[in-house]
């Protein structure tokens, strides 16, 4: 798959996030654990980040910043989700709103990875 497709799949599955995230908190439960959703290169993207783009690429300041900001925001999602699970509710709320580290770790990964797909656009 071109670098083009993968940040386009990217952008959607991490836009969908906070829609789990908030299913997570509305029904306690999540059908893997915060250990496995910290872990970055267990989503498809981190995968291909880790082991399948070209070595040249990864010299790229975009994938630089794009790998250190999708390995922050798994950490904050994960971090979410354990609050959930253990009942601490109106917390993981508060931890998904604007200006917290999820909504700020997200909307900085979405941007970067706007980026990188303009710069390979061009």
């Amino acid at each position: 798959m071109a670098i083009r497709d993968e940040i386009n799949n990217a952008i959607e599955s991490h836009l969908a996030w906070k829609t789990k995230l908030l299913e997570v908190i509305d029904t306690g439960n999540c059908l893997v654990t915060p250990e496995l959703i910290k872990a970055e290169d267990n989503c498809a993207f981190g995968w291909w980040l880790n082991n399948e783009i070209a070595a040249e690429e990864k010299l790229n300041g975009h994938y630089l910043r794009v790998k250190d900001l999708h390995s922050k925001f798994h950490i904050a999602a994960a971090h979410i989700v354990q609050l959930a699970l253990s009942g601490s509710l109106q917390e993981a709320i508060d931890k998904m709103g604007e200006g917290q580290t999820y909504s700020s770790i997200s909307s900085e990964l979405i941007h970067e990875l706007d980026l990188w797909r303009k710069e390979i656009n061009k």
